[in-house]
C-alpha cells in the first residue's frame, strides 16, 4: 500500500502542475487511505474532456473507483485469508469437456458473483472425488 502511494506521490508533481489545491486535495485523498479514489483523481487530471461533467458526475466517478477499489481489495484478502490449496484457480482455467457435462453459461454466471447480491444459494453437488471442492474454490 505505501509503495502504491509512493509511485503516485512521484507522479503527483508533473501532473498537477496547474494548482497547489490540486496536490493538496490529492495528497488529503491519499491520507485518508482512499487508493482508489486517488488513483482515479490522478487520472482525471490528465483528461483533457473532465471538466465538461458537472461536479456531481465527477464525484461519481471518483467514488465508484474507491468502492470498487475496496471490493476488490476485500475479495483478495478474503481469498489469501481462506487459505485454498489451489489459491491461483481461475474460472479461465476451465475445460468444458463434454464428458463434464458442465454449462459454461451458468458457471461464467456464477463467476460474476450476482446470486450474493440476489441473496440466493448455490448447490454444487457431484460424486465424493469429483472435484467439488476445487469447483467451489474456483467460484
Amino acid at each position: 500500500m505505501k509503495t502504491m502511494m509512493t509511485l503516485h506521490l512521484s507522479e503527483v508533481h508533473h501532473i498537477m502542475e496547474e494548482t497547489q489545491m490540486n496536490r493538496d486535495t490529492y495528497e488529503k485523498i491519499v491520507a485518508l487511505r482512499l487508493p482508489g479514489m486517488a488513483k482515479t483523481y490522478l487520472e482525471q487530471e490528465e483528461m483533457e474532456d473532465i471538466r465538461q461533467l458537472t461536479f456531481d458526475q465527477r464525484l461519481e466517478l471518483l467514488v465508484d473507483a474507491e468502492v470498487d477499489s475496496q471490493r476488490i481489495h476485500k475479495i483478495e484478502r478474503l481469498i489469501n485469508n481462506a487459505h485454498f490449496a489451489e489459491s491461483k484457480a481461475s474460472i479461465t482455467q476451465i475445460k468444458y469437456y463434454a464428458d463434464r457435462h458442465l454449462d459454461k453459461e451458468q458457471i461464467l454466471s456464477l463467476a460474476t458473483n450476482e446470486y450474493i447480491k440476489k441473496h440466493e444459494n448455490v448447490l454444487i453437488i457431484g460424486a465424493t472425488g469429483a472435484g467439488n471442492y476445487v469447483k467451489l474454490e474456483i467460484m
